[in-house]
């Protein structure tokens, strides 16, 4: 059976997908810097899938799964008996409690009290001296007025007062110790208990009530001895009290912070038991509490049985969950963006997008908080930019790649992901047709909403308590609110950083007033009025087949601006004069068409005009022939003297859509200037170019189709037609028959 010949257009598309991108030279076109950055974004993406700062109880795999919400996966049987772990906060709880009740532990000073009594005996011992008060060394520990009364008394009498003194204060001394005597404050004791530790394995109980501290122990010595003693004796008491305070119970914080280390272990941490073969969740399941703890539990017991976490095949798993998802935005862009691609620059944009959200999802994880700040994850910021950048279809396509990433990295966090989805996708699209910078803030309503109704639907399909559904949304209005702003501010990044030019910048040139067009219409006012005609065919035609009209008619603006350096060469600008062509040879003649593409090109960047807008200079001609010089030259030479490559535009050719509009508009326009061409010819002629130019390969490199090409020959010949119709004459009235007032 013999093959069937291959079509026009099954050619153009197989060279297409040849990969005529990879011709390109330099590191922006390099195929080995792709595969690095695909390839660094699937490990660096999958790494957040793994790796954590530390095992949380609380935000594993299941943390999002809440009372009411519906299980679809499989049926989960335990596969081993494991423990059902009690949730941390109430864990927590309890050893707060408990700490709370226990005792502080204190150290036994056994020497504390014999330090006293022979400090009490030395000091008693130099106030019965023979030689009072003529001891030097008195006035030195007690000051004159402690001194003053025992001073005034006779050797027997003061001899009988001292020894009071010492009598009462050893009987003081005796209950002082025998309650306890502590060195911190007896208030700053909560628990009515205390322990003290008499040697490693021996402790006893005190009431916290009966202890004494320095206050209390100053108190006593002015409230009991002062009421058996006297008035005249107490200043001398109370410094000899002063100078033999020595506690005998001292705080332990190392032991105290030791009970407390016991207490949390003590705590149990479990509170039943999972047996093999168990059922934990049944498919369409409501889940309650119960089966979500032991959820959390089989997973952490799952976690726990691996001698390292993880093993080799759960990193090669994150590796493959990684890249299949970061497979769905790339076989989008080879399949249909080949464009973004096969630019380094632009493929780099988009992974560091996807690496960023991910980063962002990990850190949910991270980061120690009960807040749902899951919703601040920007998302729906960075759609918009993906729309504004590239297009809205890129990002839907990258806004599903992050959403997926989300739930992954989360959890199986069907609602984060599905709410981001929405959201961003929201967000995408209603910066798609955007025309004006302040525009983008309308997006906050979009993204407000989105938000909102999400939440409400899976709080009330879910029964989720209100506080929560509140918070929730709260956190998103705050996305919502900051969305704009960070777009603008990562939009800025990127224009400034880059060579990408975006709609909003493409915008900024939308003028007529633009220095190179007022030139244009001064020095070549034909060209000029070619232009703007050429500009509305070419928008109008855009709109037709879904391309960009912003740009192609801001773009159709700057495509001659070449002209501008020899409009005489151009017949457009011939105005009464003979054509310079005329007096040079074909050769030259096409050179000198040929430069006004060069020339543009250099004027443009001049004026710095975005390299999207450059492109549709040299793109409009691609490397078409100029055939009438050619035709001439051949005229007037053997062909094998003739060099066609002399003949033809330098290119590149066109690789847009709208490039490919403007190649089509140009000619169009140009067909329409034949004098008495009627529509049928104007139409055959068109088709007749744009058919041998399809040939000469000049659409190979741009994803037009040719129904798309068909819908903008129908566009320029109703439309140019219409604008150059001839007008029939008016018939003349005879002179004769003209009606005359006498």
């Amino acid at each position: 059976m013999t093959k069937s010949k291959e079509t026009l257009f099954q050619k153009i598309k197989a060279e297409h997908s040849q990969g005529l991108y990879e011709k390109s030279e330099g590191l922006k076109y390099s195929a080995k810097i792709r595969y690095l950055i695909i390839i660094s974004v699937a490990i660096i993406s999958s790494l957040f899938f793994w790796f954590h700062l530390g095992y949380n109880l609380e935000r594993n795999i299941y943390q999002n799964f809440l009372p009411g919400y519906i299980w679809n996966n499989q049926t989960i049987k335990a596969e081993f008996t494991f423990p059902i772990y009690r949730d941390k906060s109430e864990i927590e709880e309890d050893i707060k409690k408990a700490i709370s009740e226990a005792p502080l532990v204190f150290t036994l000073n056994k020497t504390a009290e014999i330090e006293a009594k022979n400090k009490l005996d030395t000091l008693i011992e130099k106030l019965k001296s023979p030689n009072f008060p003529e001891t030097n060394d008195l006035s030195a520990i007690f000051t004159e007025s402690a001194l003053r009364y025992i001073k005034r008394l006779s050797y027997n009498q003061r001899e009988y007062e001292i020894k009071r003194v010492h009598i009462e204060l050893n009987k003081f001394l005796f209950k002082i110790y025998n309650q306890g005597f502590i060195n911190i404050s007896v208030k700053s004791i909560q628990n009515p208990i205390i322990v003290v530790k008499i040697h490693p394995n021996s402790e006893i109980a005190l009431q916290t009530q009966g202890l004494y501290d320095s206050l209390s122990y100053l108190s006593e010595v002015n409230t009991v001895l002062k009421r058996r003693l006297g008035d005249s004796l107490m200043p001398l008491v109370s410094q000899i009290a002063s100078k033999i305070m020595f506690t005998n119970l001292n705080y332990s914080k190392i032991l105290t912070e030791q009970s407390y280390e016991f207490i949390k272990l003590s705590i149990p941490k479990t509170k039943g038991i999972v047996r093999r073969g168990e059922i934990i969740v049944n498919k369409g399941d409501k889940l309650t509490n119960e089966q979500i703890e032991k959820l959390k539990s089989y997973i952490y017991s799952q976690f726990i049985r691996q001698e390292s976490g993880y093993s080799l095949t759960n990193y090669l798993g994150s590796l493959l969950h990684a890249s299949l998802v970061y497979l769905v935005l790339l076989f989008y862009l080879f399949l249909l963006r080949k464009r973004i691609y096969y630019d380094n620059s632009q493929l780099l944009i988009l992974s560091l997008i996807i690496v960023f959200v991910a980063l962002q999802s990990w850190l949910t994880q991270q980061i120690p908080t009960n807040l749902p700040i899951e919703y601040l994850i920007l998302i729906p910021s960075l759609s918009m930019l993906v729309a504004i950048v590239f297009d809205s279809r890129t990002a839907f396509y990258t806004t599903v790649t992050m959403a997926l990433l989300i739930a992954g990295i989360r959890g199986n966090d069907y609602e984060t992901s599905t709410a981001m989805l929405i959201a961003g996708s929201f967000a995408a699209y209603s910066v798609r047709d955007i025309q004006s910078r302040t525009q983008i803030y309308f997006s906050f309503v979009f993204i407000a909403v989105c938000f909102v109704l999400i939440i409400l639907a899976f709080s009330l399909e879910r029964s989720t308590e209100l506080s929560l559904t509140i918070n929730r949304i709260i956190f998103a209005l705050i996305n919502s609110a900051i969305a704009p702003l960070v777009t603008f501010g990562l939009l800025f990044i990127i224009e400034r950083t880059t060579n990408i030019a975006t709609d909003l910048r493409i915008k900024e040139f939308d003028n007529l007033n633009h220095p190179l067009l007022n030139k244009l219409s001064e020095i070549a006012p034909g060209t000029y009025q070619h232009t703007l005609t050429v500009a509305i065919i070419a928008e109008k035609s855009a709109r037709a087949i879904g391309a960009n009209p912003l740009l192609t008619r801001v773009g159709t603006y700057f495509h001659d601006i070449g002209k501008i350096n020899k409009p005489e060469y151009f017949v457009e600008n011939q105005i009464d004069s003979d054509s310079k062509h005329d007096l040079i040879s074909p050769k030259k003649s096409a050179t000198a068409i040929r430069e006004h593409v060069l020339d543009g090109i250099e004027l443009a960047r001049q004026y710095k005009l975005p390299q999207r807008l450059i492109d549709f200079i040299p793109m409009h001609h691609g490397t078409t022939l100029i055939k009438h010089f050619y035709a001439k030259a051949l005229e007037e030479q053997n062909k094998d003297e003739i060099n066609q490559e002399d003949y033809r535009y330098p290119g590149p050719k066109p690789n847009s859509k709208e490039t490919a509009i403007l190649m089509i508009c140009d000619t169009a326009e140009a067909i329409s200037k034949i004098s008495g061409i009627d529509r049928e010819s104007f139409e055959d002629m068109l088709k007749k170019i744009v058919y041998d130019r399809i040939l000469d390969g000049q659409f190979d490199e741009c994803n037009i189709t040719m129904n798309e090409i068909s819908i903008i020959i129908e566009t320029c010949t109703k439309n140019l037609m219409g604008v150059t119709h001839q007008r029939k004459p008016y018939k003349e009235i005879p002179p004769n028959d003209l009606d005359t007032n006498d």
